[in-house]
């Protein structure tokens, strides 16, 4: 698979972009889980909104019930918040 010059500016810029959101988190492991990487594929997708609450969802949901626990709920929501955060203030540049 051959990538196009913008879309490998576009990984790179979302990958800094991870790093940053991995420091701010002060984790003690070497690297984000991918639901959160997944989670900002997503967001930049032109999936419809509901395909990519659908995906998001599954992504967080470790157990496969499909019933997230308040604390998955949560870590979704912050993920959610701070991506598109991140994506809003990159949208202007």
């Amino acid at each position: 698979m051959v990538f196009q010059d913008h879309e490998v500016l576009y990984m790179l810029r979302l990958f800094e972009r991870m790093i940053t959101f991995r420091k701010s988190l002060h984790l003690a492991e070497p690297a984000l889980p991918l639901r959160y990487y997944l989670t900002g594929l997503v967001l930049v997708s032109a999936m419809q909104k509901k395909e990519k609450l659908a995906l998001i969802f599954e992504a967080f949901d470790s157990d496969y019930d499909a019933c997230l626990l308040y604390s998955q709920v949560q870590e979704m929501c912050h993920v959610i918040c701070v991506l598109k955060a991140h994506g809003s203030r990159r949208a202007d540049c």
